[in-house]
């Protein structure tokens, strides 16, 4: 359906500027050890209650360990990044 469609001229822009926030955020949380790790360690400490005990679509576990799995390999690699780590299991 969508390729036979016309797609309206506000969802293109909203698409360039939803990139544009997602290449930004990108490079700031690659720049930053610090907004790495508020990005993805302070942020879902503070939202998980929210999420959890709010009357939302996410109803199984299959969601919640999908993103919490998620979000564990994103934080095992800052470790690697983010510390000496990576030299220890080259024997750098």
């Amino acid at each position: 359906m969508f390729f036979f469609e016309a797609i309206p001229w506000y969802n293109i822009v909203m698409w360039f500027v939803v990139l544009g926030i997602l290449i930004g955020l990108n490079e700031l949380i690659r720049s930053s050890k610090w907004t790495s790790l508020a990005i993805f360690i302070i942020v879902p400490v503070i939202l998980t209650p929210i999420w959890f005990f709010m009357d939302s679509e996410i109803t199984s576990w299959f969601t919640w360990v999908k993103v919490y799995s998620a979000l564990a390999g994103s934080i095992i690699y800052m470790v690697i990044r983010f510390t000496n780590y990576h030299k220890n299991i080259n024997g750098i």
